[in-house]
Parts: structure tokens; C-alpha cells; sequence
């Protein structure tokens, strides 16, 4: 059981650690940009995944979605 405990308090001490070593590595980037055009330009944006387009299934679905926009 001491064990246990032990493993725990580790667990969460180094869980506390990288919480703060993650806060401390974002404020040196946004302190050693130079404006936040540069820091904005630093940060990962999350890339959309492309949508997947249907095989159609009739004449009728020969139509895309970004074709649809355009006949109005």
C-alpha cells in the first residue's frame, strides 16, 4: 500500500512539473517574439481534414456541394 502511494506522488509531482515546464515554454516564446504577428506565426494551427467527397450514386448526384453554390 506504501507503494501505492508512493507511485502516486510521483505520478502527480511529475504531472505538476510538465504542467509548468508547458506555462513556462509558452511565456518564452511570447517573450522572445518580436510582435505578436511573429508569435501568432510560431503557434501550430490545427489543420482541417479534407472531406471525404461520395461517389454518386445516380445521375442525379453528379452535382457537387461547391458546384451547388455556384448554379445560384
Amino acid at each position: 500500500m506504501e507503494y501505492f502511494a508512493f507511485v502516486m506522488a510521483f505520478a502527480g509531482m511529475a504531472f505538476i512539473m510538465y504542467r509548468q515546464q508547458r506555462t513556462i515554454d509558452a511565456l518564452t516564446n511570447k517573450l522572445m517574439a518580436r510582435d505578436y504577428r511573429e508569435y501568432a506565426s510560431m503557434q501550430t494551427k490545427p489543420q482541417e481534414p479534407e472531406k471525404k467527397k461520395r461517389k454518386p450514386m445516380s445521375w442525379f448526384d453528379h452535382v457537387g456541394e461547391d458546384e451547388v453554390e455556384d448554379l445560384h
